[in-house]
């Protein structure tokens, strides 16, 4: 017998494995995984967001001082963390979905 498997990603691999277990000699297709991509778009932006950051922070202390500088520094990692905590709150992502 064959089974195929659409949008497999973790959960799709987890689901293979119970049916090649329940279902042992069968075919099984695992179609559009597409979670490899998505652990490189992930890598990609936290590397953007850091980069980023650093920039801003230079830029600032060329320009306004080490004091003003350090405040941004700080406010905008800060920022984004008050966000995903707020967003964790408001339960519109599990924690472990990512």
């Amino acid at each position: 017998m064959s089974y195929v498997i659409v949008g497999a990603g973790p959960a799709g691999v987890a689901a293979a494995e119970t049916l090649s277990e329940a279902a042992p000699g069968s075919e099984i297709t695992l179609v559009g995984d597409q979670s490899i991509d998505i652990r490189n778009m992930v890598t990609e932006l936290e590397n953007n967001i850091i980069s980023g950051l650093i920039l801003v922070v230079l830029v600032l202390l060329l320009f306004l001082g080490f004091t003003n500088s350090l405040f941004v520094g700080v406010a905008i990692p800060l920022s984004m963390l008050i966000a995903f905590i707020v967003l964790l709150g408001m339960m519109v992502f599990a924690p472990g979905a990512v």
